[in-house]
C-alpha cells in the first residue's frame, strides 16, 4: 500500500505536535512538582523543654514553700500521629510560597522533681518559603503553635507541728500555651504529584504563670517524617 507525500507529510507532523504536547506535559510536571494544594500525613517525636535551664533556679513552690528545681530541663516528651494541609504558589522559577496549618495528635508525660507534666496534642499554622520545584523542594516554615500542657502537682503542706503532711489529692492544671513556631525539612517526589519528607522543628513559648511550675519559658523540639500530596 502506497502513501502519497501529502499523507505523510500530515502523519509526519502530526506526530510532531504530539511530541511536543507530551513534551510541555512533562516539563510542566517537573515545574509544578510541589505547587498547588496539599495535604500529608505526618509522625512526630517531640519534647517540651524549660529554657533558659539552671539546675539550681526555684521554678516553683509547692504546698509547704519548698523550692522546686528541675532535675533535668526535659519537661515532657511524646510521640504523635496527625496531618498537615496548605497551598503553595509558584514565587519564581525555582521557588515556592505558601501557607500551612498542623495539627498532631498524641500525648506524653514526665516527672521533673514533684511535678509531673503531661502534653496533649498540639497545632500550628503559618507561612512558608520553598526553593526547588522538580525532584526535590527544601523549605522553611514560621509561624505559631500551641500545646496543650497538664501539670499535676503533689499537696503537701506542714501542720502545727512541722510535720509535712498531703492535704489533700494532687494540685491538677491545664493550659494552652503558644509561642513561635519554626521549622526546616526537604520533600522528595516519588511519584507524579505525591513525596515523602522529613522535618527538624521547634520554638519559643511563653510559660504560663497560672499553671504549676510553668513559670518559665519554654522551647520545643521536634522530628517529623511525612507522606503527602499536590493536588
Amino acid at each position: 500500500m502506497l502513501i502519497n507525500r501529502n499523507t505523510l507529510k500530515k502523519t509526519i507532523a502530526t506526530l510532531l505536535c504530539a511530541s511536543g504536547v507530551l513534551a510541555i506535559q512533562d516539563t510542566a510536571f517537573a515545574r509544578d512538582q510541589f505547587v498547588g494544594p496539599r495535604i500529608e500525613v505526618r509522625g512526630t517525636w517531640s519534647q517540651l523543654l524549660a529554657n533558659n535551664y539552671d539546675a539550681g533556679y526555684c521554678y516553683a513552690y509547692v504546698g509547704s514553700n519548698k523550692c522546686v528545681s528541675y532535675p533535668s530541663k526535659k519537661l515532657s516528651s511524646q510521640t504523635s500521629v496527625g496531618g498537615e494541609i496548605g497551598y503553595d504558589a509558584p514565587l519564581s522559577s525555582s521557588a515556592t510560597i505558601g501557607v500551612y496549618g498542623r495539627y498532631d495528635f498524641g500525648s506524653g508525660s514526665n516527672q521533673n522533681g514533684n511535678i509531673t507534666y503531661e502534653t496533649k496534642n498540639n497545632f500550628a499554622f503559618g507561612a512558608k518559603v520553598g526553593f526547588g520545584r522538580k525532584t526535590a523542594n527544601i523549605y522553611l516554615k514560621a509561624g505559631y503553635q500551641n500545646w496543650k500542657v497538664v501539670t499535676t502537682v503533689p499537696n503537701i503542706g506542714f501542720n502545727n507541728n512541722l510535720v509535712p503532711v498531703v492535704f489533700g489529692p494532687p494540685i491538677v492544671s491545664t493550659s494552652q500555651i503558644g509561642g513561635l513556631d519554626i521549622a526546616t525539612g526537604v520533600d522528595v517526589s516519588v511519584a507524579k504529584k505525591f513525596y515523602i519528607g522529613g522535618e527538624i522543628g521547634g520554638g519559643i513559648m511563653g510559660g504560663d504563670s497560672s499553671v504549676s511550675g510553668l513559670n518559665t519559658q519554654l522551647k520545643t523540639l521536634r522530628l517529623a517524617v511525612k507522606i503527602g500530596t499536590h493536588f
